[in-house]
């Protein structure tokens, strides 16, 4: 007869009650993962999501560990604290759109996470991850807040909600904002609100000030010894004369003397840093303690220790829902087990072809050239050079890259031009005026307001080209477009996903295609590496 087991929960930590040593061995092992020590010849370290001593880990693997338990033979009875039922209606309206059954897994995504309570959706980039939360924020009705590593985000998504007839209120954590409504929904940057979780303490903040003030201080003292012409390097000073010392003494001397450490005005100004810290970190647990529906958007984004303890701050957050078209994508193995600690396993999966068979997407046509050889680049020339030389002033490459935007003009496309570093898109912007071709260049320093006025001139054929760096990869409504550029090489993995992924949505006129031009770059070890990978990624992808 099987051994009964009980696994109790709430939704932050679940625990096995009285387990054999047996079934503690299998769900640390099921849970352990490797440690990047950082260091050559010190072996493997692992650690584990399980406690053994106490029999507790994350809620978000409860479905794994049961499936374990029950595969080695095991009965169990799984027991979790009660959530709340959804206060919204079971269909509700979050567009003027009439239903398109093309769409239906938005419909099902939150029929599951009803019933599910938390899991992740993986949905392939132009699925409408958007409108899925909307969905399931109505039908839950609960106090909601909203996740993401980027302002332009959680910009985004408060405006997309405006469509949403409801009557809750809309508040923002984060870009200088802390306007919460506890009993409506927020959308918040992660960063805002794990350091407004930071504890903090008096000593901790003196040995910073401490530190601080030593490192002006020797920088004064550099200086002020190089203005007199005095040896600044520990290395010449052991051979300076007794003579040379002596001055290198009396310059220290007087700086020392002209900049004492105020610790009177010290201690004040930390105790008051303390007190405003303390009574933030009090304000934040107590609305976090309102929330009961948790989306983290891009949620591949935050696996971090500082995200992991933020959703472990949610004790009444029942529903949790992580929309991410590349989940466990991370190189850490940590990091990909924290985030379905915190949101469970994947609950509905809506590939690139599944959306591409539906019409929802348009359909991929890849041109992968092998790019023109740099002078200067051998194949065993080093990463950064080869990348300066060969990538950014690559006159044959970029000349490449300016004839696949004329070509597609010609042809009546829209080109996105998708480089890495902002000395990359001044060039290729100048030469492409220079023919011509109407351009524009958005890049990490503009504002909001900029990138989406420059989206909107490319949606509505006042430019030609845009050329974009990482800040088009996600956090923008990128217009339709016949063609997108990968100018700027790279391997990641979920940047070529998302960056292929701009320019999949569906055309409004003409076949519902869109040409994707990248490179071969054959010429360095590198580079060609990284090509290699990037074609593996798309061969690899139905």
């Amino acid at each position: 007869m099987p051994k009964l087991i009980k696994i109790v929960f709430n939704p932050v930590i679940a625990a096995i009650v009285e387990p054999d040593r047996d079934a503690k061995i299998l769900v640390n092992d099921l849970l352990s993962y490797k440690i990047e020590t950082g260091a050559k010849g010190m072996g493997v370290a692992f650690g584990s999501m399980f406690d053994m001593t106490k029999a507790r880990f994350p809620t978000g693997f409860v479905r794994l560990v049961t499936k374990k338990l029950e595969a080695a033979g095991y009965k169990i009875q799984v027991v979790g604290k009660p959530a709340p039922e959804p206060l919204g209606p079971e269909k509700p309206t979050v567009d003027p759109f009439a239903y398109d059954p093309r769409y239906s897994y938005q419909d099902d995504t939150m029929n599951r996470l009803v019933v599910m309570k938390r899991m992740i959706a993986q949905i392939a980039t132009g699925g409408g991850k958007s409108r899925t939360f909307k969905l399931c924020c109505e039908r839950i009705n609960l106090p909601t807040l909203f996740l993401t590593t980027r302002k332009s985000l959680m910009y985004q998504m408060a405006k997309g909600y405006k469509t949403v007839k409801s009557p809750r209120p809309i508040g923002f954590i984060g870009d200088g904002h802390w306007k919460p409504e506890p009993t409506g929904i927020n959308f918040a940057i992660v960063d805002t609100l794990v350091s407004r979780l930071e504890v903090t303490s008096f000593d901790s903040e003196l040995d910073k000030a401490v530190t601080k003030h030593v490192t002006k201080l020797e920088e004064a003292c550099q200086a002020a010894l190089k203005k007199h012409k005095l040896p600044v390097n520990p290395g010449t000073m052991r051979h300076a004369d007794k003579e040379t010392m002596e001055k290198i003494k009396n310059v220290r001397s007087k700086v020392e003397m002209a900049m004492p450490f105020d610790e009177a005005g010290a201690r004040k100004k930390i105790i008051a840093k303390v007190e405003k810290q303390r009574a933030a970190r009090e304000e934040t647990l107590a609305f976090l303690q309102s929330v009961g529906f948790l989306c983290l958007e891009e949620a591949h984004e935050v696996s971090g220790q500082g995200f992991f303890d933020l959703c472990n701050s949610m004790p009444n957050a029942h529903y949790r829902l992580a929309l991410t078209a590349t989940p466990f994508m991370k190189d850490s193995e940590e990091a990909n087990l924290r985030l379905m600690a915190v949101t469970g396993t994947i609950g509905i999966k809506v590939s690139e072809k599944d959306l591409i068979d539906k019409g929802i997407l348009a359909k991929p046509y890849f041109n992968i050239a092998p790019s023109k050889k740099p002078t200067g680049v051998v194949r065993g020339t080093p990463w950064q050079a080869a990348y300066e030389r060969g990538i950014v002033n690559n006159p044959g490459r970029n000349m490449q890259i300016v004839k696949a935007v004329s070509d597609g003009r010609k042809y009546g496309l829209t080109s996105i031009v998708l480089v890495q570093r902002t000395k990359h898109g001044d060039i290729l912007k100048e030469i492409l005026n220079t023919m011509g071709v109407k351009t524009d260049f958005i890049f990490g320093e503009d504002d909001q307001t900029a990138r989406q006025a420059a989206l909107d001139r490319l949606g509505n054929g006042e430019i030609d080209c845009l050329i974009g760096t990482t800040i088009l990869d996600v956090g923008v409504d990128v217009p339709s477009v016949g063609q997108v550029i990968l100018a700027g090489g790279g391997k990641a993995e979920v940047a070529q996903r998302q960056r292929i992924g701009r320019g999949l949505r569906a055309k409004k006129s003409g076949p519902n295609v869109c040409y994707v031009y990248d490179f071969e770059d054959s010429w360095n070890n590198h580079t060609f590496g990284h090509s290699r990978e990037r074609r593996r990624i798309i061969e690899s992808t139905p």
